[in-house]
């Protein structure tokens, strides 16, 4: 499976029409902290940690199928796929997750600069 994002080092805005794709620059990862406050005890938290994922439709000139790709912006190398968008969220949240619990303490980039395929979008995942 070929990845659909590219990292690249200038940090311009701009689409490129030659190439079709679009550049994202943005948190590769979110992590957001929710209290859950009861009046018998005291307050518990979580963590939520959201993952950006460029989300492409994809058809293959010799294949009758079209599907969707997806791949984790922080970790190019972790790619899935599904031929409806549900099944390829689903299918990159079991490929994110298997990924993290083979890295003892992954480093995460803060800021990423990725050129992504104009018809490809960014969503955000939790695992």
């Amino acid at each position: 499976m070929t990845p659909i994002c590219e990292a690249v080092a200038t940090s311009s805005t701009e689409t490129s029409s030659e190439t079709e794709e679009r550049r994202f620059v943005g948190p590769p990862v979110t992590t957001q902290v929710a209290a859950t406050i009861t009046e018998d005890g005291p307050a518990t938290y979580a963590t939520l940690t959201e993952w950006a994922v460029c989300l492409a439709y994809e058809e293959e000139d010799d294949e009758p199928r079209k599907y969707y790709v997806a791949q984790v912006v922080a970790f190019p190398g972790v790619v899935s796929q599904g031929l409806t968008e549900t099944e390829a969220r689903a299918n990159i949240k079991e490929a994110l997750s298997l990924a993290l619990e083979c890295m003892d303490s992954p480093a995460l980039p803060t800021e990423t600069d990725y050129m992504i395929p104009a018809h490809a979008k960014i969503i955000y995942v939790s695992i």
